[in-house]
């Protein structure tokens, strides 16, 4: 398995993978020879890739415009610290079931981010989320939820939609797969900054107009099993999955250099630096 950073594959393995944590201190003066440090707890864990993008059949060029390119354009995307939490720590508190939904409740003992999941039988109906004012979904270009089954593997569709939920029409569409042991979906909500990138439905009117929120099981099938749904936000990040799957997480990129090798024209040397926000999206070793 290779590199990848969000959809790009890198050509070579980083010649140096560096991981950092770090713990911060502030330091406060008493009186005394020398100050006190206060503890303020673990700092961002940061990654940096240094490696040589090249490829014997492909020109400077072309090598510019698969890799050089796109890792420059993800770091012209709005970056920072946007997590709206759709599910909250309460997570069935703004939502609603639609006819058909048997079951709507939560779940302290089992869980993945929050301290409670949200425990539903979806049946014919589905769950939906309203809200007041247009929500400006155009900010992120990333969702991710996590689920689990009760049975066997199954889908759900879940849909933002430029209407409230009594009369959508049109909207964004992603589906969410199901096992007996928790999974964290992924989706791209524009462009191609991961594999899985959402669907149209209808004729939508754009992220900025988002009303509602759908989640129903999908193609409109029954599903009388039962779902836990956890931790689901939208922000903005990249998957970045490693060969041996030690580095893989949600990540922002920080920084992003490169250089044409010696001044040569066949490769480019490069460096990568960024923050890890795994655990803001929930991570596997919290699942209970």
């Amino acid at each position: 398995m290779s590199w990848i950073i969000g959809e790009i594959t890198l050509p070579v393995a980083p010649r140096l993978v560096a991981k950092k944590k770090s713990f911060t201190y502030t330091k406060s003066i008493r009186g005394l020879e020398q100050p006190w440090l206060f503890a303020m707890g673990p700092d961002v864990t940061q990654l940096s890739l240094e490696g040589e993008i090249f490829q014997s059949s492909k020109s400077l060029n072309t090598m510019y415009s698969n890799y050089i390119s796109k890792l420059e354009n993800y770091l012209d995307r709005k970056n920072g610290s946007l997590f709206p939490q759709i599910m909250p720590g309460a997570p069935v508190q703004g939502w609603h079931s639609g006819a058909g939904v048997s079951v709507l409740g939560s779940d302290s003992t089992t869980y993945v981010k929050q301290l409670s999941s949200m425990k539903v039988t979806f049946g014919s109906g589905e769950l939906y989320k309203n809200f007041t004012n247009d929500a400006h979904f155009e900010l992120f270009n990333f969702a991710s939820i996590w689920a689990k089954r009760a049975t066997s593997a199954g889908k759900l569709q879940i849909t933002f939609y430029n209407e409230a939920y009594s009369s959508r029409a049109n909207g964004y569409r992603f589906y969410v797969s199901g096992y007996t042991s928790w999974v964290q979906n992924k989706v791209a909500l524009t462009g191609s900054d991961y594999e899985r990138t959402v669907t149209t439905v209808g004729s939508p009117k754009g992220w900025n107009h988002i009303k509602s929120i759908v989640i129903e099981a999908s193609g409109a099938a029954t599903d009388n099993n039962q779902w836990h749904l956890d931790a689901f936000f939208t922000g903005v990040g990249f998957v970045v999955a490693s060969p041996n799957s030690r580095y893989d997480g949600i990540y922002a990129l920080n920084d992003f250099n490169w250089e044409e090798s010696g001044g040569n024209t066949y490769s480019f040397t490069y460096k990568i630096t960024m923050t890890d926000q795994s655990q803001v999206y929930g991570r596997s070793k919290d699942v209970i």
